[in-house]
Parts: structure tokens; sequence; C-alpha cells
């Protein structure tokens, strides 16, 4: 029903030649194929003109914002040619820009490459930076995203490190994990918790979490899990 709403909003701002309005409803219809149908080829096409509309706008925030869109795609389609490309983009555009929701956004990108191409020293050392931004940050929703999304890079690509650094925040989480409203939420922050105790030595624990990540994702028709959700399956104590 939301994407249909959007799409009747995307042909007005077509019309109106709402440039913002553009951006943004690409992006929410784009996010609607990525996150809950899992169709990222779709999504991209629908990501990839909300940046090219967002570059006409002359704003860096709103280009920066698009540009960590198609990042994400690019990391997702395994594109890491453009996926190099975006950063080397951003870097010019994120010193100017005043946002710690992007700001976080940037780090955890700089993270996937320096996760890419093999750095662990690199991944830590911006981890460090990305818990020092967070502990700056209001938001709680924000912060367990973005510890979400840290989990996510360390269970694919440094499982060998110490969970250490991170446990207070996944502590502070699972604490407060009922109040989070959105069931889009609730899967992503459910699905690191899943990978940070299968990390932690914690297969019961993780199976736990793993019912509720399973369950809403059905419940709500959130398709964008089900790859994970099936290969992490045999990982799991229930």
């Amino acid at each position: 029903e939301a994407l249909r709403y959007y799409e009747k909003a995307l042909a007005n701002f077509y019309r109106l030649n709402d440039i913002y309005g553009l951006t943004i409803a690409l992006t929410n219809i784009g996010s609607i194929y990525h996150e809950i149908f899992g169709d990222i080829k779709r999504a991209y096409v629908y990501y990839e003109k909300s940046y090219q509309y967002s570059r006409k706008t002359g704003d860096p925030f709103s280009e920066a914002e698009g540009l960590l869109a198609m990042a994400e795609m690019h990391w997702q389609m395994e594109n890491r040619r453009a996926f190099v490309q975006d950063i080397a983009i951003l870097n010019r555009l994120m010193p100017g820009i005043k946002s710690a929701e992007l700001s976080a956004i940037f780090v955890l990108a700089q993270i996937k490459l320096r996760a890419w191409n093999g750095d662990l020293p690199g991944v830590r050392l911006k981890a460090d930076e990305l818990r020092a931004l967070l502990r700056r940050i209001k938001n709680d929703l924000l912060i367990m995203e973005s510890i979400a999304a840290l989990i996510n890079i360390i269970y694919q690509y440094d499982p060998s490190g110490s969970l250490d650094k991170i446990t207070p925040p996944v502590r502070s989480i699972e604490k407060t994990l009922r109040k989070i409203e959105s069931p889009l939420k609730q899967v992503k922050i459910l699905r690191a918790l899943v990978k940070y105790h299968l990390l932690a030595g914690n297969p019961a624990r993780a199976g736990r979490y793993f019912r509720g990540w399973e369950d809403i994702s059905a419940r709500y028709g959130i398709k964008g899990e089900a790859e994970e959700i099936a290969a992490l399956r045999p990982k799991i104590q229930i």
C-alpha cells in the first residue's frame, strides 16, 4: 500500500518538476524493493535515479545521502570498482556536511572498504572511530542500527576479532529492543544479535533472537531477510 502511494507521489513530483520530492520518493520506492522485497536490481534503478536528481539540487547533503545509498547497492552487488569510486567522491563531500547520521553511515562505508581490501587493522581502527562518534549522538535508534551494521561486517570479515568493544552497546541494545516499533528496524537489529551471539559462541542465545527475526520477517512479508535467515538457520540452536 505504501508503494502505491509513493508511486502516486512520484508521478506528481514529476509533473511539478520538484527535484527534492523526486529524490525522496525514488529513494523510498527503492528502499521498499530493497529491504522488503529483496529485489536489489530493481531497487538499484530507483536509487540511481534518485542520486542523479540529488546531483541536480546542488545540495551537498542531498548528493551525499544519495551516494551513500548507491554505495550500499554497489556493496551488496559486489561491484568493488563502483564502490571505490563512491567512497572517493564521498571523501570530498563529507567534510563539509554536519550530520551525525550521514557521518555514521559514511564511516560504516569506509569500514566496508577496508574489510573488502582485507585490511583488518584498518577495520578495527575505523570501528573505534564509529563507536567514538556514536557516543556523541543522542539518537538511540541510529546507535542501534550502526552497531548492528558493524556486527554484520565483523561477522563476515573479522570473526576472529575481539568482541569486547562491542559487548557494552550490544547489552544496551538487548535492554531497549522492545521499544523499537518498526518491524523493519526490529529485524535488522535481531539479525545482528543472532550474529553477535554466534560469534560469542552462544548458539542457544542466538536461537532466541533468531526466532524473533524469522517470525517478524514472515509476519510482515520482509522478503529481503529470507536469504540470510536460510543461511544462518543451520547454525542455530532453537
